[in-house]
Formats: structure tokens, sequence, C-alpha cells
């Protein structure tokens, strides 16, 4: 029965590994975000909620430290931002910018947030 358990374990915690990947630039944020907005009447199949996660994780990551950048490149995200609205956000911008969309993915998503909320 041990043997069993351990061996379940094993196989749960192994889902979704072999599609992670660092999120390095534009190309890379737009693919995996592109469907991290709910979709109503579609299930998600596992990679796709995996993704969900991945890309909601940077993009929250990115709204946390906005006030903590340097002065000319902050950025004050409304209190009442849900993540999927800065993802969408996000989105936007890659879509607006395609040219830049081979440069960093932080940097992207900070001039996203940069643009659409400055601190006043």
């Amino acid at each position: 029965m041990k043997r069993l358990a351990v061996a379940a374990f094993f196989q749960l915690s192994s889902i979704g590994y072999g599609h992670a990947q660092a999120i390095t630039t534009g190309n890379e944020l737009q693919e995996i975000c592109q469907n991290a907005a709910p979709q109503q009447g579609r299930v998600k199949t596992q990679i796709e909620l995996f993704k969900s996660g991945q890309c909601v994780g940077f993009v929250t990551a990115i709204v946390r430290v906005g006030k903590l950048l340097v002065p000319g490149a902050q950025f004050c995200v409304p209190e009442n931002v849900t993540p999927d609205q800065a993802v969408k956000v996000v989105l936007k911008f890659l879509r607006d910018y395609p040219a830049d969309t081979n440069k960093p993915a932080e940097t992207l998503a900070i001039a996203a947030f940069f643009f659409a909320w400055p601190c006043k």
C-alpha cells in the first residue's frame, strides 16, 4: 500500500512539469497567456490550466513590484484590478507592439503597466 501511495505521489507530482518553461520573451508570455482568461462554456485542458497559472503568477509578480521600481519606471495599479484585467493589459500591449515581443517579458509587462497605470 505504501509503495502504491509513493508511486501515485510521484506520478501526480510530475503532471505538467514537462511543460514548464521560463518565460523569457514577450513571445513566450503571449503564447502562455493567450488562454488565461476564463472562457465560458469551455473546459480547459490540463496544459492550458497550467499555462494559465504560470501566466497569472508571472503577471501578478510584476504587478506587485510596480511601486518598488526606480522613479520614472514605477506604475500604480488601481486596488480593484483583478489578475484577469492585468493579463488583458499585458496582452493588449503585446498585440499593439508586435515588433518588440522578442524583448524580455518582464520589461514588456512593466511597460504595459507603466502606460496603463502611471503613478500620479
